[in-house]
C-alpha cells in the first residue's frame, strides 16, 4: 500500500489506522524513517538475524520512502522481490511528492514503485479541500480544549474565514499546531478574530528577499543550491510551496535536491 500527500497530510496517522483495523494488529507495526536510512544503517539493518524483515507476519512501514538513496531503492526492490518480503510482511510506503512522476523522469525506481502501488491513496492538501478546515478545526478544537482544560467551543465567524482562507502549507500538523495557540491564550469560551489573526500571522511564510548571505563569488551552481536550501527551509520543507515559490516545477525541484546529495 501507497499513502501519498504533502507533509503534515496525515499519512503516518492514516496508515497507523489502517494498520490497527486489520489483521494484521497482533503483531508489531515496524516502522523505517527512509530520510535516516544510510548505507551504513541499511546494512546493519540487512545483516542483522534478529530483524524482522527476516521473520514472517509484521507490518513493515517505509516512511517517506521518496528520500531513499537510489541505491537503497535497487537493493531494497531486490529484497523485497528475492526473499518474497511482500507475501511474509504486509508493507507500506509513504511519500510526500508524487512518485509516479518521480517514476516518468527516472527519479525514483519503478520496480520499487510497482512493489508498492497496488493500492494508493492520495491524501489532499487542506489548500484543495477548504471545506474540510472547519469540520477538523471543531473535532480538533474539543480534543485541544479538554488536553489543557479549557472551555473553548467554538470561532467567531471572521476568525472561521481566516481559517479557512490561510494557504496550511503544512496541512494538518500546523492546523493543530494553531488551534493549541489558540486554545492557550484564549480567554473565552469563542475565540476571537483578533487573536485568531494574530496567530496566524506569524505562521505566514515570509516572501523571499535575496540576501547577503548567499556568497556570491561562488560557481552559480553552488549559488543555486543555497538559493534552493534557504527557500525550502523558509517554506517548513515544504516540497510544492518551496517549488511555487521558485517558479518551478516539484519533480524540478527534486531533481535539484537529489543532484547536491
Amino acid at each position: 500500500m501507497l499513502i501519498t500527500g504533502e507533509v503534515g497530510t496525515g499519512k503516518t496517522e492514516l496508515t497507523q489506522y489502517i494498520y490497527c483495523l486489520s489483521q494484521h494488529k497482533k503483531a508489531p507495526l515496524i516502522t523505517i524513517d527512509c530520510k535516516e536510512l544510510t548505507r551504513k544503517s541499511w546494512n546493519t539493518l540487512i545483516n542483522n538475524d534478529k530483524n524482522p524483515f527476516h521473520d514472517v507476519g509484521y507490518s513493515i512501514l517505509f516512511d517517506d520512502i521518496s528520500c531513499l538513496h537510489p541505491s537503497l531503492q535497487r537493493e531494497l526492490n531486490d529484497y523485497i522481490e528475492g526473499t518474497n518480503m511482500a507475501r511474509r510482511h504486509r508493507l507500506y510506503a509513504t511519500s510526500s511528492v508524487d512518485l509516479a512522476h518521480l517514476v516518468k523522469n527516472n527519479q525514483f525506481s519503478l520496480p520499487l514503485y510497482r512493489s508498492f502501488c497496488g493500492f494508493t491513496i492520495n491524501l489532499k492538501p487542506l489548500a484543495l479541500t477548504p471545506e474540510l478546515i472547519l469540520p477538523l478545526a471543531a473535532e480538533i478544537l474539543e480534543w485541544i480544549s479538554k488536553k489543557f482544560s479549557k472551555d473553548c467551543g467554538g470561532f467567531e465567524d471572521e476568525a472561521k474565514v481566516l481559517l479557512q482562507e490561510f494557504p496550511w502549507p503544512l496541512n494538518i500538523i500546523q492546523l493543530v499546531a494553531v488551534l493549541q495557540q489558540l486554545v492557550i491564550n484564549s480567554d473565552g469560551f469563542i475565540i476571537t478574530t483578533e487573536l485568531t489573526k494574530q496567530v496566524l500571522d506569524k505562521e505566514t511564510p515570509k516572501e523571499y528577499v535575496p540576501s547577503t548571505m548567499f556568497d556570491l563569488t561562488k560557481p552559480l551552481a553552488e549559488i543555486e543550491q543555497d538559493v534552493i536550501m534557504y527557500v525550502l527551509r523558509e517554506s517548513n520543507m515544504n516540497h510544492s510551496l518551496a517549488a511555487k515559490r521558485l517558479g518551478i516545477g516539484r519533480s524540478t525541484l527534486w531533481r535539484k535536491i537529489t543532484n547536491q546529495q
